[in-house]
């Protein structure tokens, strides 16, 4: 007997992968646009497509036909963003519907009406166009669950698929119920601190001294500078540098704030790692930095701090993408050896961080023998030269850049530039 749905899932696999591809590089551009990058956080808990048997049984219980079970499914693509607090819930979703500029998507707010066994998140859900000719639309349903960090505490407390069978005690259901109410009101007090932290500390009326250091001065020069008042967050965090440099007179800060030249050099010192430029705090303590350190010790600090902050983001995607490979060394070599493997190779070399810049251009470039090694130790596979040879072939035949012949350095472009050179 013929598995209909089974074959429409196989049909659209590499549109579902598309997708997911798709969806993990606009929440990671999301990610890095936050503003306060020191005091919000936003990580890309998870990006899944739905497995198949997950989409029979939800078909099955809301009774849709076979034919349409994959576009009937909200959340066939589905990720999650866990945030600090409530706050940065809500300005995650906001920069998420500015990203994806649709003229249509739903917001479920189940924080401030959750469901009856105590779940909360916001969920964004939309259409997805992954189709690769532009004059044929190729839409699929995704969704976005975008939770704090104790409501997501909750959820794996609880393990969601547990929770939902249809058996479990009522007294059980009612104590995940109390769990919920009690990291609600957790999230309430962090809420309240986050207020008290970003509430803005008013300058002075008349312009204080210079000479000694103080938490008004501070104040004066950054609202004088910048045209707002600074946070009491980032008066502390200067208070912090200024007792750690020794720093004991904030005679020069104005006029070294004002100079165009060290704000550009400060930018391209952020630039150089991460892919916007740095906020305003950011400039602020750089400032008090090179009044100390000099102007070019803080920039490379500045330099330093921005490769620390991106290596951190790049870590959590990196651990991220690891999460989401194929159980085992058959299924990888399934996806690799698919026509439309590119998106995913992408991906996975990332993961294996098997990808270097084009010197020239900038292009990556993916390393397919470290990609074969990075494969095999990643699934514990003992030296094997078939399925090394699998793996390379397959990554060299995808469409991803493996360079060109020579060190690999360069991207195929270029290296056949450089041969036309010779």
């Amino acid at each position: 007997m013929t598995d209909v749905l089974r074959d429409l899932y196989e049909k659209r696999a590499g549109s579902m992968r598309r997708a997911e591809a798709r969806i993990r590089s606009i929440l990671g551009e999301v990610v890095t646009t936050i503003e306060d990058r020191k005091l919000v956080r936003a990580e890309l808990s998870g990006v899944r497509v739905k497995g198949l048997e997950s989409i029979r049984r939800k078909a099955a219980s809301h009774g849709w036909p076979v034919e349409t079970a994959l576009t009937s499914c909200a959340d066939l693509i589905g990720a999650r963003i866990v945030c600090n607090n409530v706050e940065d819930v809500y300005r995650f979703a906001e920069l998420l519907k500015e990203r994806l500029n649709l003229d249509h998507f739903e917001l479920q707010d189940q924080i401030k009406a959750p469901k009856t066994g105590g779940y909360r998140a916001v969920h964004i859900n939309f259409w997805l166009d992954v189709g690769e000719h532009p004059f044929q639309a190729e839409r699929l349903p995704c969704e976005v669950q975008i939770r704090s960090r104790l409501q997501d505490a909750w959820a794996v407390l609880s393990h969601d698929d547990i929770y939902k069978h249809d058996d479990l005690p009522d007294d059980l259901r009612a104590r995940f119920k109390d769990l919920a109410e009690v990291l609600s009101a957790a999230d309430r007090i962090a809420s309240d601190i986050r207020l008290r932290v970003r509430q803005e500390t008013t300058p002075p009326a008349e312009r204080p001294r210079f000479d000694t250091v103080t938490p008004a001065g501070l104040a004066w020069i950054f609202g004088d500078i910048f045209g707002r008042s600074a946070r009491d967050f980032l008066i502390r965090q200067a208070e912090n540098v200024v007792a750690d440099l020794g720093i004991t007179s904030l005679m020069d800060l104005t006029p070294l704030l004002s100079d165009d030249g060290f704000r550009k050099a400060v930018d391209a010192a952020y630039r150089s790692s991460m892919p916007l430029g740095p906020s305003t705090e950011d400039i602020f303590l750089a400032g008090l930095g090179a009044l100390k350190l000099g102007r070019e010790q803080a920039i490379e600090q500045v330099r330093r701090d921005a490769r620390e902050e991106w290596s951190e983001i790049d870590e959590i995607g990196r651990r991220e993408a690891l999460s989401s490979l194929p159980p085992t060394m058959d299924d990888l070599l399934d996806v690799l050896e698919a026509f439309d493997s590119e998106g995913d190779i992408g991906r996975f070399a990332d993961a294996f961080d098997v990808v270097h810049g084009c010197p020239i251009c900038g292009t990556g470039v993916v390393d397919a023998g470290a990609f074969a090694e990075a494969a095999m130790k990643q699934y514990d596979v003992e030296d094997d030269d078939d399925i090394r040879e699998r793996i390379e072939t397959a990554v060299t035949n995808s469409g991803v850049d493996t360079g060109g012949w020579g060190d690999g350095s360069l991207c195929a472009y270029h290296n056949e530039q450089a041969g036309k050179d010779d």
